[in-house]
């Protein structure tokens, strides 16, 4: 894959890890305050548990495309590292 798409697939990665994260703390609040009420919680805590693992899978991808960019990524723009314009150009 090139380094355009690999970016834009970061790009998305990053989206939806931000978005679990805010469903997870969600999910928690939830669980924290039935069982605070006494209230029966497991269906809401099998939930947190799947958005858990789901969250995992995608913190995982995250971090592989972002070493895979990485190795990926182009060569510094050399006119821009020495002024506009190189020696013989």
């Amino acid at each position: 894959m090139d380094y355009e798409t690999l970016s834009q697939r970061l790009a998305r990665l990053e989206k939806q890890v931000a978005e679990g994260e805010r469903h997870l703390q969600t999910q928690r609040l939830t669980v924290e305050n039935m069982e605070s009420e006494g209230e029966n919680s497991a269906t809401e805590r099998r939930i947190l548990r799947q958005l858990e693992l789901v969250q995992a899978v995608e913190v995982a991808d995250r971090d592989r495309l972002r070493v895979e960019i990485q190795r990926t990524q182009p060569l510094i723009d050399l006119p821009l590292l020495f002024g506009s314009t190189l020696p013989g150009t």
